[in-house]
């Protein structure tokens, strides 16, 4: 019988296993850049949510404020202030009054520009909770 030389026969094998690990490795490199790239840009998107939010709730805090002085004139004018300007590019503010049987409610909307151009971030808001009852109560 001829003795089987095991060593000989594992190098092969070896080498076969270092040529996968270096592909599987390559391949792996090779997809880091793109994985930074998205995960900074959802990074900045959310940022740029929250800063939308928070800017709304702002907002709707002062229109509050000013409880019965706002006017129609006061929402069609609304203005993105500059420091949230510099954070959400072409921001616009939009707001609408409405009124029903439950008082008045104003709905926010800030729209800026995105990558899909995706909805803009709304938020709605109580002016007046207590309407002035009509004279039949």
């Amino acid at each position: 019988m001829i003795p089987l030389d095991h060593r000989m026969h594992r190098s092969g094998v070896a080498q076969i296993e270092v040529v996968v690990a270096g592909v599987v490795l390559f391949a792996l490199a090779s997809l880091l850049p793109s994985l930074g790239y998205h995960l900074s840009r959802i990074h900045k998107e959310s940022l740029q949510y929250q800063i939308a939010v928070q800017t709304l709730a702002n907002e709707l805090s002062r229109l509050r404020s000013l409880e019965s002085q706002t006017s129609a004139s006061d929402l069609e004018n609304l203005e993105v202030p500059s420091h949230v300007l510099k954070r959400l590019p072409k921001a616009n503010l939009h707001a609408v009054v409405l009124r029903d049987e439950l008082g008045t409610r104003v709905q926010l909307a800030l729209q800026w520009e995105r990558v899909g151009n995706p909805p803009p971030v709304q938020m709605v808001g109580w002016l007046d909770t207590q309407p002035k009852s009509s004279g039949g109560e």
